[in-house]
């Protein structure tokens, strides 16, 4: 098992109950404070979905980095014709295909446990995740843009801001949390302008940001 698969395999699932209050989880305190100051990712959902709407009706979409695919119902409520979500952690896979398994759109979804360097190209309308290209480097996210490359695109980033609070405060809680043993596997920030060197898409030539105050440190790259 290498270090990021053993890294997500051991944190997702506490995380994800934590951050999106899906079930009580016995963490630390650094954790449980971390838990009620993340309001900002709640709204970055609510966000993606309000970027999504446009485009989403009768599409075919992947997820990357899709964790337990807690969107998975929300796409489909908006008009989501088949969903693909990747994550590179089988607890979370498992998990997600335990949950859509008793719903009426299971026959339209997949989910498959992979590195972003395994994903296949289904050839899907859209392409979206939030916070994974965070945890990648420009190498692995200029070959989702490649691979891609006639998709819609909708991706968060944490942007990099300077004096931002925020900020500080995140990288004080990574270095407290995880990022004083993980060998240097921590979130990067990125900016607009980092995103478009690594840009690539025949179909689609540009991409935009889009901020909310509410995202705190985060921001929204879409091409449509």
């Amino acid at each position: 098992m290498n270090f990021k698969k053993d890294f997500w395999e051991k944190k997702i699932i506490g995380w994800e109950n934590g951050r999106y209050a899906f079930e009580k989880t016995n963490l630390s305190t650094l954790e449980n404070v971390s838990d009620k100051l993340s309001s900002s990712l709640i709204f970055r959902q609510k966000f993606a979905i309000e970027l999504l709407k446009p485009v989403i009706k009768g599409a075919k979409v992947v997820e990357l980095g899709c964790g337990s695919g807690l969107l998975t119902q929300t796409v489909f409520d908006l008009g989501c014709a088949h969903y693909t979500g990747y994550d590179i952690s089988e607890n979370a896979i498992k998990r997600a295909k335990d949950l859509v398994s008793n719903r009426s759109i299971a026959k339209n979804v997949e989910y498959f446990a992979s590195d972003v360097s395994d994903i296949k190209n289904n050839n899907p309308d859209i392409v979206f995740s939030l916070g994974l290209l965070d945890w990648l480097n420009n190498h692995e996210i200029k070959k989702i843009f490649l691979k891609f490359d006639n998709s819609k695109h909708l991706h968060s980033i944490s942007e990099n801001r300077k004096f931002n609070i925020y900020i500080l405060m995140h990288k004080l809680y990574v270095y407290l949390s995880y990022g004083f043993k993980s060998n240097g596997y921590k979130p990067t920030y990125h900016s607009k302008t980092d995103i478009e060197k690594l840009y690539y898409n025949k179909k689609y030539n540009t991409i935009r940001a889009f901020r909310d105050k509410k995202l705190k440190f985060g921001a929204f790259i879409k091409n449509y």
